[in-house]
Formats: structure tokens, C-alpha cells, sequence
């Protein structure tokens, strides 16, 4: 857990970079999709009501 918690510490994005590494989409609320990496078009998922 510590590790983790330095990674995230380190790059607050982490957890977005390892879903795209891995080929997986992120479900975000709409506020969020502006900040999307542009590297990665399609790794948010708008989330639905």
C-alpha cells in the first residue's frame, strides 16, 4: 500500500496510465472529461445517470 500511495503521490494520474496501459476505459462523472490526457482519447467512459 505504501508503494502505491508514493506512486500516486508522485503522478496523481497513475491510475488513469495503468487503465490505459492495460487497455481499459475509466468510468468519470461528466465535471471530469475536460481533463482527459489527450494521449489517451478514449480512456474515460461517461459515466450514465
Amino acid at each position: 500500500m505504501i508503494a502505491i500511495a508514493r506512486t500516486i503521490l508522485y503522478d496523481p494520474r497513475w491510475p488513469w496510465h495503468a487503465a490505459a496501459h492495460l487497455g481499459a476505459t475509466v468510468k468519470a462523472a461528466n465535471q471530469y472529461l475536460r481533463c482527459q490526457p489527450r494521449q489517451y482519447r478514449h480512456l474515460f467512459d461517461a459515466a450514465r445517470p
